[in-house]
Parts: structure tokens; sequence; C-alpha cells
């Protein structure tokens, strides 16, 4: 089946055909939400500051673990909005988890280990396929609570000390 995907990040239109196509569309689309997420917060609360706090080496590697770590909050989210997508299109749900346990799985893997994950991503790959079991339920979890569910990684992890972020 394939699917007419727009590629945010190059403003073409492509097609998805294939699983590595699709791995590679969630991960690019992951990674650009993380960053874009994680930096205009970051920007916004420090504001002119930011040039300066950005040469500090521990703002570096805080801002480093917090970029991986929305990045693999956001593609799990994104596996499980892809789920939806794919069974209501007729795919059988047991061989659309295992696709794309699998896939999360291969795309975290893919990468370097940040230095923060020296053991890798284990539990997050091992508690994917409970959250797509959960993905299928009656009703399904709506498309803000999956958003909510990585949002709130992500805010966890901000290099910005939680003071700043109370009312956020």
């Amino acid at each position: 089946m394939a699917w007419g995907l727009t590629n945010w990040l190059g403003g073409r239109r492509r097609t998805v055909r294939t699983a590595e196509d699709l791995a590679d569309f969630l991960s690019r689309l992951a990674a650009f939400i993380a960053q874009k997420c994680t930096d205009d917060y970051c920007r916004g609360k420090v504001g002119v500051l930011h040039h300066a706090l950005a040469e500090e080496q521990a703002f570096k590697d805080a801002l480093n673990r917090c970029r991986w770590e929305g990045y693999a909050a956001m593609l799990a989210a994104l596996m499980v909005v892809t789920q939806r997508l794919l069974i209501e299109a007729g795919g059988p749900p047991e061989a659309v988890e295992r696709l794309l346990t699998g896939l999360y799985g291969r795309i975290l893997d893919g990468h370097p280990l940040p230095a923060h994950r020296p053991e890798g991503w284990g539990e997050l790959k091992d508690a994917l396929p409970q959250r797509l079991r959960a993905g299928r339920a009656e009703p399904p979890p709506s498309l803000i609570a999956i958003a909510d569910a990585a949002a709130a990684r992500l805010f966890e992890v901000l290099p910005i000390h939680q003071r700043y972020r109370e009312l956020d």
C-alpha cells in the first residue's frame, strides 16, 4: 500500500511504499518535533541569553539529553498514531504492532548511543508493544492524549531548571 505523505522537512511530497520509507519518515519527523520544541522552549525561557547559555557545557549536555529523550518519546507517539492509520487502512492489528515495534527498535538502535544512555533504549523498546496494544483500546486514546504523553516526557527532561517551568 502506498501512502502519500508530505515531507515537512524537505517541502516535497513523497510516497511511503516500504517499511524503510516509513521508518525514515517517522524518524525525521520525530527528530524535527523534538528538536524544534526543545529549542523553541529554551529560547523562549532564556530570551537573549540563549546564545550565552548555549556556550555552557552543562547546558549543551542537558540539551543533548533532552533532544534524545524527546526524540524517543516523539517517535513512540508517532508509532501509536501510525498504528491507528494502518489498522484503519485494513492492516491486521498484530502484524502492524510487530512491524512498528521492530521499526522503533531498529530506528533507535540505528543511532550511536547518546552519552547519557550507555545501556541503550531497552526499557523504551520493551514498553512500546504494551503502548501499541493500549492504542487499540475502545475507544482509542485521543491524538491529544498521545501527543501529551510525548510532550510530558520532553517537558520532564528540559534543560531549564524546574522552578522556571512551574507555571508552564
